[in-house]
């Protein structure tokens, strides 16, 4: 887990954000003023008087000696007694306490950094009269330090000051994990999160976990994708990435196990256990040699040209969820299918500079499954316990994973539903996952349906309150932000944090079993036999059980061929051969 970066430094920087290559200087924050009195006016903006002074101008007396503020030449630097701060100048990341009250010690700005505007980023420049505060990674600020240093500078022995949550000791956190790095081959799309897609592109805006999550950002109308501006195109990289990864593409489990968290095997060793009947990380992907070849020949397709587009071919999914059901028990179950009593952390010791090593590793408690429990963690190794585990509250939710009751899972699974029903059917899983197009009136706008199912269950709200994760940003605190979606920059300023249930989350949860179809039918018939009255003399009823295989219709073209490459005009017009897994008679009970 990488903890966010020390919130306070000032660098001179330059970039172009408006087009997608860096022209000048790599990895740099620009923080442009745009006027001479620029600076001035900013921090003038919240009502400070400018120019600032020290003393204060109702101090009593109202000067201060000189001979008060200075030591002798001849004492030595560590007694000086007599240097007083008296102000704070630096550039600094959001936090989620930014804007919370008038003194704003802990941010100027009311915003979302774990889920937009995040300091993640490899360059970028931002006006600050002319531009949005959204668009902006980091925020210039001065600080009068009227009651001195013990709450604006608090620092540990290791010289670590707050931040994640605030820069004071009122709201700040010194902890906190934004990214997993992995530790073993990924399982999920979700988990390309951990790469900061949406942090190191070129366009604005940026979003913090844009795979998998579904929120309309402030600085883009809710109907549009990309939207022209005057530095570049404003683009959704949430919506898009969505788009171009689900349905397209999943992880076959097909990928070298190596280094410490690993178990050594390579490819060719995984084929070859795979071929004979071991499982893979994901137990529901099972082994399906197509084209009449046999279990054998896998090993040559993970070792040969081009594996990622044949692989598809030789696995097929058991147990897959149709994210279409309806059922408030299918869901309910799928939720809770995530109970793991091998569960690890890797904790952080507060007393030393860095994260420890494997010494550390240890067991969490295993969540109570007798009381329909699970665990949901962001983070494939966390570096602290739950707060329903004893840890720390702020910890926990910054670092650790979350707990779920029987009770919670209920409402959020009924939820889901409701919002299946309101939204669906979902033709594809890139539908099921983006929010839909539309004004910032419309909620299905501002964010998808297992978003929208998450906030209308209200689990997201006891957890964040014994932190104090943030708090919420009303509508009208943003008014002057020049937001295109103004709606989106409101609510709770902890969006998107490790703490907070988000969609991502769950699909991470479904990873590979989620499908917006089903493969498998079950298939009745009925017959009835009439004499020359009319009269029923006879009946049978017949059901069959069919199959969506990978074999196209025309042996013609392999299984591995996409439909782009088809050369079948029997396989581009019915795609996919059925095969028929049973057939019975049942009997007038069993009706």
């Amino acid at each position: 887990n990488i903890p966010r970066a020390n919130s306070k430094f000032v660098v001179r920087m330059t970039a172009d954000v408006g087009n997608p290559v860096v022209t000048t200087v790599v990895s740099a924050i620009e923080t442009d003023f745009e006027t001479p009195d620029g600076l001035k006016n900013f921090i003038g903006g919240t009502g400070a008087p400018m120019p600032m002074r020290y003393p204060k101008v109702d101090a009593v007396p109202n000067y201060v000696r000189g001979i008060d503020m200075v030591d002798r030449a001849s004492t030595p630097i560590k007694s000086l007694k007599n240097v007083k701060p008296f102000a704070l100048l630096g550039v600094q990341a959001k936090t989620t306490s930014g804007g919370r009250d008038a003194i704003q010690e802990d941010g100027r700005l009311a915003t979302k950094p774990w889920c937009f505007a995040h300091a993640s980023i490899g360059a970028s420049t931002h006006k600050v009269a002319s531009g949005s505060p959204a668009s902006a990674s980091h925020e210039f600020d001065l600080q009068l330090l009227s009651k001195g240093t013990n709450n604006l500078l608090q620092v540990d022995a290791q010289d670590r000051g707050n931040f994640v949550s605030g820069h004071s000791a009122t709201y700040g956190a010194k902890f906190g994990a934004q990214y997993d790095v992995p530790l073993a081959p990924l399982q999920s799309l979700v988990s390309l999160n951990g790469a900061n897609p949406g942090g190191s592109s070129g366009y604005l805006p940026r979003f913090a976990q844009p795979i998998g999550n579904s929120w309309a950002h402030p600085l883009l109308d809710p109907d549009k994708l990309l939207q022209p501006q005057t530095g570049g195109n404003y683009l959704d990289h949430s919506f898009l990435l969505n788009l171009a990864l689900y349905d397209h593409f999943y992880f076959s489990g097909f990928a070298d196990q190596t280094g410490s968290f690993g178990t050594g095997k390579n490819v060719s060793t995984l084929a070859t256990d795979f071929g004979a009947g071991k499982p893979l990380v994901d137990p529901r992907l099972a082994l399906y040699p197509p084209d009449g070849q046999t279990a054998t020949g896998l090993s040559a397709v993970v070792s040969g040209a081009s594996p990622h587009a044949k692989i598809a071919a030789w696995q097929v999914m058991n147990g897959a969820f149709n994210i279409n059901s309806t059922s408030v028990a299918a869901w309910k179950a799928m939720l809770g299918s995530i109970h793991d009593s091998k569960s690890i952390l890797n904790k952080l010791s507060k007393g030393t500079a860095t994260t420890p090593g494997s010494s550390v590793f240890a067991d969490l408690p295993d969540a109570d499954s007798a009381k329909g429990e699970v665990r949901i963690s962001r983070f494939r190794l966390p570096v602290s316990e739950s707060e329903a585990d004893g840890a720390d509250p702020k910890d926990a939710y910054w670092l650790g994973p979350r707990e779920y009751s029987d009770a919670q899972l209920q409402t959020l699974a009924e939820k889901i539903v409701e919002q299946v029903r309101s939204r669906g059917p979902f033709l594809s899983m890139s539908e099921f996952v983006n929010r839909r197009l539309g004004s910032a009136s419309d909620e299905k706008a501002q964010r998808g349906a297992l978003q929208q199912a998450i906030d209308n269950s209200n689990v997201n709200q006891s957890l964040a309150t014994g932190a104090d994760a943030g708090f919420q940003i009303a509508e009208t605190a943003v008014s002057t932000y020049k937001y295109a979606n103004a709606k989106a920059g409101a609510g709770a300023s902890n969006q998107g944090a490790p703490g907070y249930l988000s969609q991502a989350d769950l699909l991470a949860v479904l990873g590979n079993a989620a499908t917006p179809r089903s493969d498998t039918f079950t298939i009745r018939g009925f017959g009835e036999a009439r004499d020359s009255a009319n009269n029923s003399i006879a009946t049978a009823t017949c059901e069959a059980i069919v199959q969506r295989v990978p074999e196209y219709i025309d042996p013609a073209d392999k299984a591995e061929i996409a439909p782009a490459g088809l050369t079948s005009t029997a396989n581009r017009t019915f795609g996919r051969r059925f095969q028929l897994v049973s057939f019975r008679w049942l009997s007038a009970e069993e009706i």
